[in-house]
């Protein structure tokens, strides 16, 4: 291909040749992310691709946690769909950290990455705070290293998000942090029948499972058990018995964690021509 055929290809992936009048969300979706360093930017590139494009569209999906303002692509601020986010950080994480030490190697000195992260994670999981309010809780703990070097640290390390109504179009306000995982939306409770290859497929399993959980299969044909994700992560078993959908939880769930179980255990069972069975999560 030449420079100009280089060129025509780019446009029409970026929709830089004709508008088109997808949604915002598919749009968000196809360019996996924009840049938004500058709060507005985004606007101006979707007005740029979607014919018709309204501000409240995205201003809309920044506010429902449909979209996320988050430190993801060379370190910097992107917007991308908030379950694009999840994926897309660990995937880039390598990067991130290896843009950490090439700006603030030298300066961070001695200090204990692993251990500034944590700090950090938890005061934002506390409550969202600036990056001013961050320096200064760090710098209290670790007074001797650099203040931005500290700051940054829990950016480059810790999966975070800016709150609106930074980003919103019309308003203003400061880049306040909290973690990634608080501002995302929680995955939906999924009932995973025996064998399912989301839990058997990959050598490393700690994206589905929590530390020291194993799959719970029997080798051969024998298993008789379902799992069931809760947020993304292994969190029970289930079975039919009898004329009861029996639920066994691996740790303590929260009451809104039950409800949304039992909602998609009726669910299931309402597929399954399941008649008159009921659903029993054991220590209820």
């Amino acid at each position: 291909m030449n420079v100009r055929a280089l060129n025509r290809a780019l446009l029409a992936r970026q929709h830089l040749l004709e508008r088109t009048s997808q949604p915002v969300a598919t749009m968000l979706g196809n360019l996996v992310g924009m840049q938004a360093q500058a709060p507005l930017a985004p606007y101006v590139g979707l007005w740029t691709r979607i014919s018709g494009f309204r501000p409240e569209e995205l201003a809309a999906l920044i506010t429902g946690r449909a979209a996320v303002r988050g430190s993801l692509m060379r370190g910097t601020v992107h917007l991308v769909l908030a379950e694009d986010a999840r994926i897309l950080r660990p995937l880039i994480q390598p990067v991130v950290a290896s843009g950490y030490t090439g700006h603030f190697g030298r300066r961070i000195g001695d200090a204990d990455l692993g251990a500034v992260a944590a700090a950090g994670r938890a005061w934002l999981e506390e409550r969202p705070r600036t990056r001013r309010q961050l320096r200064e809780l760090l710098t209290e703990r670790w007074p001797d290293h650099d203040a931005e070097a500290l700051s940054y640290a829990v950016g480059y390390f810790v999966p975070t998000a800016q709150l609106p109504p930074r980003g919103v179009w019309g308003s203003t306000g400061p880049a306040v942090l909290t973690t990634l995982d608080g501002w995302t939306p929680p995955a939906p409770a999924r009932f995973l029948p025996e064998y399912d290859n989301v839990l058997l497929s990959h050598a490393d399993r700690t994206r589905v499972l929590p530390p020291g959980r194993r799959v719970p299969l029997p080798p051969g044909n024998g298993a008789s058990r379902g799992t069931l994700l809760v947020d993304g992560f292994y969190r029970a078993d289930w079975r039919l018995h009898g004329t009861s959908l029996e639920i066994t939880p691996l740790d303590r769930l929260t009451a809104g964690e039950r409800a949304e179980i039992e909602e998609e255990a009726a669910r299931l069972l309402e597929f399954l021509g399941a008649g008159e069975r009921s659903v029993r999560i054991t220590g209820d």
